[in-house]
């Protein structure tokens, strides 16, 4: 990818998701949350309307986020070499396919929870895999977690203010467990 291609493509999904970049980020990092803000923020509509790139950009990205694999960015803009991403370190994604498969950039991974994995049917039971909770006192997060061991469903965690992404984040790092439920 050329710089050129990755600021067209990053201004575009920049119009569907307001993310900007951290202070001291890399392009990497930033690069990996705007592709899981885009499979977990943009409505279908929406998506059809994006470019055949930026489709396959982001369901690519989130394909090699899922593996452990360098995402695609211009020369020079990746944190680490791809043996180092395999080894867990934080911010890696685990288990779930992300990728939306939709539209033209359609991805091979997708086909659990109606072609939106990220987005859980409401009636999905929640469950805490730490026993303690992992969050600093005082914040949201902890909120959230204390929530969970209560019990409930993603219904229940979206009527407390919990986002699809966060579900989804929070599952990727083995924090809560989302099973059962009809797909919507």
């Amino acid at each position: 990818m050329t710089p050129k291609q990755w600021e067209a493509l990053k201004e575009e999904l920049q119009g569907f998701v307001n993310l900007k970049l951290k202070k001291a980020e890399s392009t990497e990092a930033f690069a990996r949350r705007l592709a899981l803000k885009a499979n977990s923020q943009i409505s279908d509509d929406d998506w059809n309307t994006m470019s055949d790139d930026t489709q396959t950009w982001v369901n690519e990205t989130l394909e090699a986020i899922d593996k452990g694999n360098v995402i695609d960015l211009p020369e020079g803009e990746h944190d680490d070499p791809p043996a180092a991403k395999a080894t867990g370190k934080r911010g890696q994604a685990k288990g779930k396919g992300n990728s939306k498969g939709k539209g033209k950039g359609k991805s091979k991974g997708a086909a659990a929870n109606a072609g939106r994995p990220g987005r859980y049917p409401a009636d999905a039971k929640i469950t805490v895999i730490m026993k303690k909770n992992p969050h600093r006192a005082g914040t949201r997060a902890h909120e959230y977690y204390a929530s969970y061991k209560k019990g409930g469903t993603v219904a229940d965690a979206l009527q407390a203010g919990v986002t699809f992404s966060y579900m989804a984040w929070q599952v990727e790092r083995d924090i809560i467990k989302i099973t059962g439920g009809t797909a919507e």
